[in-house]
């Protein structure tokens, strides 16, 4: 049975509690002769000066995370912030958040982990495995050190690679 069958089976309906509402009307947003200029238009750029760095713009409550490669990364919510980060503080009021170029969204499952034959620590994100490079770049990154999560090493040994926190 198709969209437009059932719509009829709904309209032929003479059963009195079933109320079909109308079908709503579809306006279109008149034309518009404004157009911005190449001047006016934002500019999206990665920031690798910003990296690491935790933003958020005034009176929004999405936070971002500023990967290595200048790109902001939605944290998606505070279940994940928790997971990684240290605690609330130094989440900075970014006013131009919107100029900063948008990366791919960090996966809500996302994780700190470690082998448990091995030291090196990885973010977990996207189905891959993104080497955290030292204890510098925990700290840049605000990453909590007491949320890693230990697992076998031959399970993060076929987790593909991805580039590197650093």
């Amino acid at each position: 049975m198709n969209d437009s069958t059932l719509i009829h089976d709904m309209q032929a309906s003479s059963d009195p509690r079933i109320e079909i509402p109308p079908a709503a009307e579809i306006v279109e947003p008149p034309p518009s002769n404004e157009r911005l200029s190449v001047a006016e238009a934002v500019s999206c750029a990665p920031r690798r000066d910003l990296a690491g760095r935790r933003l958020v713009s005034p009176g929004h409550s999405e936070i971002y995370v500023v990967d290595p490669d200048g790109f902001r990364r939605r944290i998606p919510n505070h279940t994940t912030y928790n997971r990684l980060f240290r605690n609330w503080s130094g989440i900075d009021d970014e006013p131009n958040l919107h100029e900063i170029a948008l990366g791919p969204e960090l996966t809500t499952g996302t994780i700190l982990v470690r082998g448990d034959a091995a030291d090196a620590i990885y973010l977990l994100d996207q189905g891959r495995k993104r080497l955290v490079a030292d204890s510098a770049a925990m700290d840049k990154y605000w990453f909590n050190w007491s949320r890693i999560f230990a697992v076998r090493q031959a399970v993060i040994d076929r987790i593909p690679p991805g580039a590197d926190w650093d």
